[in-house]
């Protein structure tokens, strides 16, 4: 079972992982506007164009890549947009994988922002029982007092549906986290 932990997630030794989308810009950067990888980019500059081109070169735009290192920096998938919900399944993977990581060396400490909560829109029962398997020095964070990267206390993301459109604005029959023809968005471009 995972170590739950509250406070400044960075400030912890070891490697820190944030919860990140595969929604690459034009420029092959990863979307990294809210939460803790909006937190990550402001601490790490050009990280958002090393994950990018992790991405790109694995699975490329809105593909599943699961979980990605950087020196001491993670990003581990819950969803292929940045602005529609966390996916359950894609938790899963990458909790696997972290879990597959974590024990390959256990006496490294591996962070991680509680997945799926916060930004992306889940409940912490809807997640828990996925990190159950994770050994304990995969430390799993909530910001102090129960509050998530990314939003205030007393707020609660929101998700508003749109037709599909690829990254120059077009219709997209193709996308892989919707196939009805729709995508979230939180209300907020990230």
């Amino acid at each position: 079972m995972p170590t739950f932990m509250q406070g400044e997630m960075f400030r912890a030794p070891g490697f820190i992982i944030v919860t990140a989308n595969s929604f690459l810009t034009s420029e092959m950067k990863l979307v990294m506007g809210r939460g803790a990888v909006w937190q990550l980019k402001m601490k790490v500059p050009g990280i958002d164009a090393i994950f990018g081109k992790m991405i790109h070169e694995s699975c490329g735009h809105l593909g599943r890549y699961g979980l990605i290192f950087h020196k001491r920096y993670g990003a581990a998938q819950v969803k292929y947009r940045f602005n529609e919900r966390a996916r359950i399944d894609l938790i899963r993977s990458s909790m696997m994988m972290l879990e597959t990581v974590a024990n390959r060396d256990r006496k490294k400490i591996f962070n991680i922002n509680f997945p799926g909560i916060g930004n992306g829109g889940l409940k912490r029962q809807q997640v828990r029982s996925l990190l159950r398997d994770l050994p304990d020095n995969v430390h799993v964070w909530e910001r102090e007092g129960g509050g998530v990267y990314g939003l205030h206390p007393g707020t609660q993301p929101e998700i508003v549906l749109h037709p599909q459109e690829n990254r120059l604005g077009f219709r997209c029959s193709n996308d892989r986290g919707h196939r009805a023809g729709f995508r979230a968005h939180s209300g907020h471009r990230g």
